[in-house]
């Protein structure tokens, strides 16, 4: 699997156009809208270098690798009378840009200099009337590795042509600004909110290892210990559902899980909504 990293708005109000703008954060998306501001004006920008005594918080793009090459998809509302423009510049030790890549859709590839210490990607305004705004993800690309993005109204799933012996699902929240994600075994990555319905996902998780035979492997990000006792079950339940597969977890919790009789009623009522 390659470095991936899901990366969100942010609370970063000194790095977006607040000008007579309207601006409303959501739990999954940011709705903004200042139809008025300039042509090539910057909505919003997000960079890999930050200062603490400034903006007291980390920065929400990830360092990358020089000479590599990455790509850029922003998951962002469909509307005809909306029109932006990326750029992303490439800074110094010492903060000066050193070159800028332009780029007319939202979704793109880039190669990451050699010599740039820092970057920051910019969304600039074309038109707009209201942008919603849901995250970035960016995906480094290897020629050896195909990558699908299939993304949800609250899940997104990542598959990779991973060399190994076991089908390994990796979960990470998408609850944090910003997350980068690193592992080279894994064939297939979620990002979920804990506020995200179970019976969602778990009908999104199965539908993908149906046509996954033998053994399986679920591996989870920090944050998934403090989701619901339905996920911290998620082993146990996909045992139930696949019970001639071997299906192993680095899930350690051994108290908070549902006990048999929930784990059928749950998937009874998984069986009716999928008209079984």
């Amino acid at each position: 699997m390659a470095d991936t990293a899901l990366i969100k708005w942010g609370k970063r109000f000194n790095q977006a156009y607040n000008y007579g703008s309207e601006i409303t954060l959501d739990s999954h998306q940011v709705t903004f809208s200042s139809p008025m501001m300039p042509v090539g004006t910057t909505i919003k920008a997000w960079h890999s270098k930050g200062s603490y005594g400034e903006d007291r918080v980390a920065p929400l793009l990830p360092l990358l690798k020089p000479g590599k090459t990455y790509e850029v998809i922003f998951f962002i509302q469909e509307n005809p009378k909306n029109q932006f423009r990326v750029d992303i510049d490439f800074r110094d030790q010492f903060g000066q840009i050193t070159a800028t890549q332009y780029f007319e859709g939202l979704h793109f590839t880039f190669q990451y200099p050699h010599n740039a210490a820092h970057y920051s990607i910019n969304l600039n305004n074309i038109k707009h009337e209201t942008l919603v705004f849901y995250d970035i993800l960016l995906i480094e690309k290897a020629e050896e590795n195909s990558v699908r993005v299939e993304r949800g109204e609250e899940l997104t799933f990542i598959k990779f042509q991973a060399s190994s012996e076991k089908f390994q699902l990796l979960i990470h929240s998408s609850d944090r600004e910003s997350i980068m994600v690193s592992d080279s075994t894994a064939n297939l990555l979620l990002f979920v909110s804990r506020e995200t319905n179970f019976q969602t996902v778990l009908s999104a998780i199965i539908d993908k290892l149906e046509t996954q035979g033998g053994h399986i492997e679920i591996k989870t990000g920090a944050d998934v210990a403090k989701f619901s006792i339905e996920f911290q079950s998620l082993t146990e339940i996909l045992q139930t559902y696949f019970p001639d597969r071997k299906i192993e977890t680095d899930i350690k919790n051994t108290t908070d899980i549902l006990t048999e009789y929930e784990i059928q009623m749950l998937l009874l009522a998984l069986q009716k909504q999928k008209g079984k």
